[in-house]
């Protein structure tokens, strides 16, 4: 990277960027990053290892395959959209680069953040256990496996198709669904969500609070974020991230116990 952070002076920036605290500017600093044409996949972890250095230096805590772990949940709720300036699909990579909760193991995207505005994110998960094997000595570098356990709210889910290309509903219930794969921009993305038979399941990260005019607080009806999951296909009993969802009615997780949840 260019530049690095610079944290003496009040707030945090780097390349230009102003943020109010660490979570915030690593968003900025990986959608930047992601949007930067990598000659080799295996190079994406490493490259970016002396700001991730950095950012620790700085008051990040543990650090796991692109993310640091204190910035969960919010640091989970990356979406993905064409990287324009190498190909317009994207997927995550064939080779293994990082965990698939990690913004890296996609190729050919760039990632962002959603923001929250004027509403007040509460996390609704909690962070187990997490681990990864280095294939080296660089804390930073490349991975060659890695999970993150946590326990919260996860229901199975058999998504109805909506009009709109990138919402589906569950139990009648509206939202909005962004995909880890897309291989054809005409393809909407209800479509890649329903495209095989294998189950799917919602894990609850993020209820939103709104602000009433009096200054009390409130559940937003759709402010539930979290991520779609997939049964995984190398690790028996654990899952793999297929894409994140934002606009749930939280009324759609009532009643669902906390499970602990293991993804690959």
């Amino acid at each position: 990277m260019a530049r690095l952070l610079n944290t003496a002076t009040k707030g945090i920036s780097w390349e230009g960027y102003k943020c109010k605290t660490l979570t915030r500017m690593w968003q900025v600093i990986i959608s930047e990053y992601s949007a930067r044409n990598i000659t080799r996949n295996a190079d994406i972890l490493p490259a970016l290892s002396g700001c991730a250095s950095q950012m620790q230096i700085d008051g990040g805590k543990d650090y796991l395959a692109g993310i640091f772990l204190d910035h969960v949940p919010e640091i989970l709720l990356w979406s993905a959209f064409p990287n324009w300036g190498s190909t317009v699909t994207y997927r995550p990579s064939s080779e293994y680069i990082a965990p698939s909760f990690s913004w890296a193991s996609l190729v050919g995207a760039q990632v962002g953040f959603e923001g929250f505005g004027r509403f007040i994110p509460v996390s609704r998960i909690e962070l187990l256990e997490a681990s990864c094997q280095l294939k080296g000595e660089n804390p930073f570098g490349e991975v060659v496996s890695g999970f993150i356990r946590l326990s919260g709210a996860l229901i199975s889910t058999d998504p109805e198709r909506e009009k709109q290309p990138n919402m589906a509903r569950i139990k009648g219930k509206p939202f909005i669904f962004f995909p880890d794969t897309i291989g054809d921009l005409k393809t909407t993305f209800g479509d890649l969500m329903m495209e095989n038979s294998e189950p799917k399941y919602c894990l609850r990260l993020i209820d939103c609070l709104a602000k009433t005019q009096d200054g009390g607080l409130y559940l937003y009806k759709h402010g539930t974020q979290g991520l779609m999951l997939a049964p995984s296909r190398r690790v028996p009993g654990a899952y793999e991230r297929c894409g994140m969802f934002r606009g749930m009615d939280p009324s759609v997780f009532d009643r669902e116990p906390e499970r602990e949840v293991t993804i690959v």
